[in-house]
């Protein structure tokens, strides 16, 4: 709740020696846990009281916490340390601001006063721009007439502190935010860089430096058209006038290593400011790695193509559909590459399978493990990406009866679970049969009464969409 703070009378000249004391150990703390100690500490020297503690508030949860407590008995805290705003006598203190003085406690709660030592206490609100942050409360364990001058001095410590407490507030939750922000920078795969508007390296993730062989301060003092080759450098400024006019978010020209190596690379920047000034964050990412996967798995595929071509053709209409799927799904374009790649090479475990297919009687148990055999392949490229699991995954089911692994649910990868689908539809709606459209009916209603068992349900949906919008000619189904 936000409200004006309330007037209160300034303390006399001796509240004012208390408070200034309770200020500047406010303004020496240097994070939210010292400020709370600077000013429980301060307060209770200079008004002589024997404990208390200081409650922040959680705004979201509705409750409030003790974060920082002295000379409270044990017992005492195990009750109040944890409190709904909402409830009395909290909702007087916390929502309507009201200071809560109670000079004789042991006449409102006997049994507490004598368990807990505790004749007389106070709280008042802790206040920021008027919304309440968190409550100071002091005690006593001799009975306390709080004097007007007591009281005025404790509210306005509560102003003071609580400005105070929320400006520490915010440095902690800057602090964790860079904290994140740096890990993330440092632990990032792809290449990251801050660069300043005349194209200046601010700053550069370690990525960087290994995938381009520069040493961190090297990099500093470089501009990003030295990261690139000299015929390349008068698009690489048009590209950063484009960046800068918010007209362009994303480039592909490659980078160049110290070296003198070309690097193919995907860049997309976006705003922000780096040091109080503006900045272009880019992320760069090393399509090269994409490229030799994507070489490597059409290079599988045309051995097993070479070997039988018509499990080559299955599984070209099999990717096609699975990106038609991936995509009106919404992934994101590398997540969409690994479905459609690995779709492509989906069954290459029946390689291994004897010329004109296993024995009668094993066909089964070897048709079965051509997952398993297909994980085994390309169990080289893992380091790459998900395609070997994908390829391994493909057969198993949302309730658990699929094979190798009786995986369920969300225990098998999306990507598998698009491949699933769209290897079944193919099987249902074969190339060049006639009866399409009843192919196409027929394959449908297969996929609801599987919805949820065999098949994954929002992958059906898509699939339903994909059919809807006439797509599925574009898989040659």
């Amino acid at each position: 709740m936000r409200r004006a703070d309330p007037e209160v009378t300034l303390p006399s000249s001796g509240g004012f020696d208390a408070l200034s004391h309770v200020v500047l150990a406010v303004n020496q703390a240097e994070d939210l846990q010292a400020a709370m100690r600077q000013v429980l500490q301060a307060t209770l020297r200079a008004m002589d009281f024997d404990g208390g503690g200081i409650y922040v508030v959680d705004h979201e949860t509705r409750t409030a916490h003790v974060r920082y407590h002295e000379g409270l008995p044990p017992d005492l805290l195990e009750e109040v340390e944890h409190v709904s705003m909402d409830a009395p006598p909290y909702k007087g203190l916390f929502v309507d601001q009201r200071p809560l003085f109670l000079e004789h406690y042991e006449g409102l709660q006997p049994e507490r006063a004598l368990r807990w030592g505790i004749m007389s206490m106070a709280s008042v609100p802790l206040l920021s721009r008027g919304e309440t942050v968190g409550a100071l409360n002091v005690a006593s364990r001799r009975r306390h007439e709080f004097s007007q001058q007591e009281r005025d001095l404790l509210v306005t410590i509560g102003r003071e502190a609580g400005f105070a407490i929320s400006r520490a507030q915010a440095d902690e939750r800057l602090r964790a935010s860079e904290a994140n922000l740096a890990q993330f920078f440092a632990s990032s795969r792809d290449m990251l860089l801050v660069v300043d508007e005349s194209g200046r390296i601010l700053a550069a993730n370690p990525a960087v430096e290994s995938r381009l062989d520069y040493a961190a301060e090297a990099l500093r003092g470089m501009t990003v058209h030295e990261l690139h080759a000299p015929e390349s450098r008068a698009e690489v400024e048009r590209a950063l006038a484009d960046m800068l006019a918010g007209t362009a978010t994303v480039g592909s020209l490659p980078l160049l290593a110290r070296d003198g190596r070309k690097v193919p690379a995907e860049t997309r920047v976006s705003h922000g400011t780096w040091g109080g000034r503006p900045a272009i964050f880019a992320s760069v990412r090393d399509v090269s790695t994409e490229k030799l996967l994507r070489a490597t798995i059409q290079t599988i595929a045309a051995a097993g193509s070479a070997r039988d071509h018509i499990t080559a053709e299955h599984e070209r209409r099999v990717a096609r559909l699975a990106e038609l799927i991936a995509v009106e799904m919404g992934l994101p374009d590398d997540r969409v590459a690994m479905v459609t790649l690995a779709a492509s090479v989906h069954d290459i475990g029946k390689a291994a399978l004897p010329p004109g297919g296993p024995q009668v009687g094993d066909a089964d148990v070897a048709i079965r493990r051509h997952p398993e055999v297909g994980q085994q392949i390309l169990r080289p490229l893992e380091d790459l990406g998900p395609i070997p699991t994908i390829v391994r995954q493909h057969h198993e089911r949302p309730d658990g009866g699929g094979y190798p692994d009786g995986l369920r649910g969300e225990e098998i990868l999306l990507e598998a679970r698009i491949v699933a689908v769209a290897d079944l539809v193919e099987h249902l709606v074969p190339a060049g049969a006639g009866g399409r459209d009843l192919h196409i009916t027929e394959a449908s209603a297969l996929l609801e009464r599987q919805r949820g068992t065999g098949v994954d349900p929002e992958v059906v949906d898509a699939l339903l969409r994909v059919r809807d919008g006439g797509l599925l000619e574009l898989a040659g189904i």
